[in-house]
């Protein structure tokens, strides 16, 4: 009975730690957001929001939430990118706010999604990236600067 117990409580925090609440996300007022959204490697959509300062410098900043929250949580970050001259990316993780994916996998497929918004960046006439995470963000930017040379710019943080 007891190791029943133990793993039936073991299943609960399982299923917990993959599909985490979902926080659909709410434009901030205030600037001009583009909502954008991409194809990542396995076909799940991810989306995310995308904005420009009144006089671009040409780098942009990735922003990236941590578990549980979504890009709006950390859309009080862009500010201070914006009054440098830094476009701003702010996109849902997989399994998160309005993206795809039915669980989080903490790096293990995040880190190819942040390739893929390097990618779009890159598209999108982005010189210099740089990179701000937030908790489970700040090691997906890790895992993803461990890939290759788009992403070794990057910075975590953990408040």
């Amino acid at each position: 009975m007891t190791l029943a117990c133990y793993l039936a409580a073991l299943a609960v925090v399982c299923q917990l730690a993959l599909h985490v609440r979902r926080v659909p996300p709410v434009v901030p007022a205030g600037m001009a957001w583009r909502t954008t959204s991409i194809r990542a490697f396995d076909d799940v959509r991810l989306d995310g929001w995308f904005v420009r300062p009144e006089v671009p410098n040409g780098n942009c900043v990735i922003v990236l939430h941590g578990v549980g929250d979504s890009r709006q949580g950390s859309a009080g970050y862009a500010a201070m990118f914006l009054d440098q001259g830094y476009s701003v990316l702010l996109p849902d993780s997989r399994g998160h706010g309005s993206s795809g994916g039915p669980l989080v996998t903490y790096g293990l497929w995040e880190k190819y999604d942040v390739l893929d918004w390097v990618h779009w960046l890159r598209q999108n006439n982005c010189q210099a990236l740089y990179g701000l995470g937030e908790s489970l963000g700040g090691s997906v930017l890790i895992q993803a600067a461990a890939l290759g040379q788009e992403t070794r710019a990057g910075r975590a943080m953990d408040r």
